[in-house]
């Protein structure tokens, strides 16, 4: 395919067809793989914008990414104009807020889901077959999300969870695209303890401008109100940290555990917040994700309910 992650149609330029120039291919395929290898080869890097594809597996920003115009086209001087990424930013928002309009889980998820084997899965993810009915044949999974049971039901791609007794279904997007990410990406691999922040992953320069963690959002809701804090974690079944002014432990997933950690404000000081997590994160979850585990986290953590 002669379409490059960032969009350009190589197909169409004579460098292409005269064979003065390759193209760069989607950000999960192969070619784009072997363009990168190049680059890092020959420039020392490879371009920012089709490092990221790769690393997130997207095929088209333009297409597959849904934080696109993000700054890795901002900072130019190409493949797209100014104007170009304003008319994009400017529509997309627009399109976000149409009446209807909501996240969606992609169906492929759920289709590589289906092909994993569910025992060895089970065992990665810290999890359960779990069976829809007494007599039935095994249909999904379960396992822990912030200490409350959840169901993955595979047979009809409904995520449930643990409420009044029963079990009722996950309607947010955020939730279920989280939960079927870490499935698909879990290893056999366990948390060693020691904390990091993302600027410490090999991917630190994904969490900037519209991947930054949600901090202030933390240190505003939190930052007068420490004892908020401490119920909202407790709700979560936060273990407590003997860090900053107060943290806490959460575990998302079993193999995942996020810390958050809060500075409250005085007289000298604004309050803040930092987001940590094992230092195996990154080879459990695509730096995307590990960005989507913290807003889940920051979301469940700031609701009042």
């Amino acid at each position: 395919m002669a379409t490059g992650a960032c969009g350009i149609d190589c197909s169409c330029c004579a460098l292409h067809i005269s064979g003065a120039c390759g193209t760069c291919g989607p950000g999960n395929s192969d070619l784009g793989a072997q363009k990168l290898a190049v680059q890092r080869k020959l420039l020392g890097a490879g371009c920012p914008i089709l490092e990221c594809a790769a690393l997130n597996r997207i095929p088209c920003c333009l297409a597959d990414c849904a934080q696109f115009p993000c700054e890795n086209f901002g900072k130019g001087p190409y493949p797209y104009s100014e104007g170009f990424l304003s008319m994009q930013k400017r529509r997309r928002e627009m399109a976000a807020k149409a009446p209807g309009s909501k996240m969606s889980v992609p169906d492929e998820h759920w289709e590589e889901l289906a092909k994993k084997d569910l025992f060895l899965l089970c065992a990665d993810a810290v999890a359960e077959p779990w069976k829809e009915r007494d007599g039935a044949g095994v249909s999904g999974l379960s396992l822990s999300m912030f200490g409350q049971k959840v169901v993955v039901d595979m047979e009809n791609r409904t995520v449930l969870r643990a409420r009044q007794g029963g079990l009722a279904p996950v309607t947010s997007p955020l939730f279920i695209l989280c939960l079927l990410v870490y499935l698909l990406n879990v290893t056999p691999r366990v948390p060693t303890g020691k904390l990091v922040s993302v600027q410490d992953l090999k991917e630190a320069h994904f969490f900037t401008g519209p991947h930054a963690l949600p901090l202030d959002r933390i240190a505003g809701r939190f930052g007068k109100d420490p004892a908020a804090f401490k119920r909202n974690a407790a709700k979560l079944c936060g273990e407590p940290l003997p860090m900053a002014d107060q943290a806490f432990t959460f575990q998302p997933f079993v193999k995942i555990p996020v810390a958050v950690l809060l500075w409250t404000a005085d007289e000298e000081f604004p309050a803040r917040s930092l987001i940590l997590f094992d230092e195996t994160i990154s080879r459990q979850l695509p730096a995307d994700a590990i960005w989507a585990l913290s807003m889940l986290t920051t979301e469940k953590l700031c609701a009042d309910e």
